[in-house]
């Protein structure tokens, strides 16, 4: 009933007729332009004059143009232009229309063309390696805990990502190196010891045997000790309470998190060899090899190893590392599968211990670096491996289905001979 009162009040009828008459008036204004041609086959030269000529429009041409050219016919009711642009059809002419009539030019041969683009929806993948700020030494991203990596920009906390070409560029043996260059870190331990700990804003972290360095997000992967910075790609360090994204560490450390991001299978295959000596005599060779397979390069494997040996700068103190590390990842459309092997043996003759000083007892001044207080007698042996499975999968690009993560850790600590003895401390008399 609505319907039939609306089409039928005069307001509709009215609209109807206003529409009806405008549309009839654009339709004759059209078909008043057309205009009865019949063109011959013949020479173009000759067509553009009938055609001028039927239609009373004015035609401009250079005669060169045009000379040797033929048009085909044409018989019906047709506008002005469009009749033009029929005759000048496959002759790469062009008119343009000036207001008072037409004039023929040529069309540009200026042209540029372009290679073939092959584009594949199937093989657009994300790079496992994160974009970098200018000079490559700070990431722009970084793990986030359960929300994945994220832009340091967009993340709720201070954050800094150094990366692998940092890594490189300062020669760092382990994180320790390069985590002390940020203000808010600094090194705990005694360097030449057995064991690198950490302050993140005051707060101690890494003591002991713990394990509160980060794996990949996960805790329990990485060395307790000392973790060797040559199958590193990234260290991220969070400053703050991480607890909520890493859940709470090991050890319970409160001023902030570091998490270690593995090496990854490169875009490109990479081989590098490099050999390297340091004071007193320490010689040291590592390996990196990258290499991806498949028809969308979708497996990947990054081997890392390093063997170094030699006397330190130190008095007495030797130091022997070697260490391996296999990366393996499949990189599929929605599923996305690692594989972390890792071990890494130290072994160190006369690490240094801290010193304390006594209740009373004035600050000595301070010795040579050089000089080693331990015996030569005394060593320790640090010996990890550790295994680390990771699978993902996504549902939708905001949500993943599942992960899995699965850690086997086999530990072998560190330990002293003689674990304390008394010139390691300075005593009141």
């Amino acid at each position: 009933m609505f319907i039939y009162r609306f089409f039928s009040t005069a307001g509709f009828r009215y609209s109807l007729f206003v529409f009806l008459l405008s549309w009839l008036s654009v339709v004759t204004a059209a078909e008043s332009q057309k205009k009865p041609i019949d063109i011959k086959a013949g020479l173009l030269s000759t067509s553009l004059n009938q055609l001028a000529s039927q239609t009373e429009i004015s035609i401009v041409v250079n005669t060169d143009l045009v000379k040797n050219k033929s048009a085909k016919a044409i018989k019906g009711f047709y506008t002005p232009q469009n009749a033009l642009e029929m005759l000048l059809d496959g002759h790469k002419l062009r008119a343009e229309d000036t207001g008072t009539g037409f004039v023929i030019k040529a069309v540009s041969e200026d042209k540029v063309v372009l290679s073939a683009i092959d584009i594949n929806a199937e093989k657009v993948k994300k790079s496992l390696q994160t974009e970098k700020y200018a000079g490559g030494q700070i990431a722009k991203q970084g793990r986030v805990g359960i929300l994945g990596n994220r832009d340091v920009m967009d993340t709720p906390f201070n954050m800094t990502n150094f990366t692998s070409d940092f890594i490189d560029n300062t020669q760092a043996e382990t994180i320790a190196d390069v985590v002390s260059t940020d203000p808010s870190v600094r090194t705990a331990h005694v360097s030449g010891g057995m064991l690198d700990s950490f302050r993140i804003r005051g707060f101690a972290m890494n003591e002991g045997n713990s394990g509160d360095i980060a794996f990949d997000g996960v805790y329990g992967v990485a060395s307790n000790y000392r973790v060797l910075a040559d199958y590193v790609d990234r260290i991220e360090v969070i400053k703050g309470p991480a607890s909520m994204i890493y859940g709470m560490s090991p050890d319970s450390s409160v001023g902030g998190s570091i998490n270690i991001v593995p090496k990854r299978a490169l875009d490109e295959d990479l081989t590098r060899l490099t050999a390297s000596y340091a004071s007193d005599s320490q010689l040291k060779g590592h390996l990196d090899l990258s290499r991806r397979f498949g028809d969308d390069d979708q497996f990947g494997v990054r081997f890392n190893g390093t063997v170094s040996d030699g006397h330190t700068e130190r008095e007495n103190q030797s130091r022997e590392v070697e260490s391996w590390a296999l990366a393996l990842d499949y990189q599929g459309e929605k599923l996305r599968m690692t594989a972390d092997l890792i071990h890494q043996k130290e072994d160190l003759d006369a690490p240094l211990r801290h010193l304390w000083l006594a209740n009373g007892v004035d600050v000595p001044s301070a010795p040579d670096g050089e000089h080693n207080i331990t015996q030569d007698w005394e060593w320790s042996k640090v010996d990890d491996k550790s295994l680390l499975l990771k699978a993902e999968y996504d549902i939708h690009d905001q949500l993943t289905f599942l992960q899995i993560s699965a850690v086997v850790k086999p530990v072998y600590p560190g330990y002293l001979v003689i674990p304390a003895l008394p010139m390691h401390r300075v005593m009141s008399p």
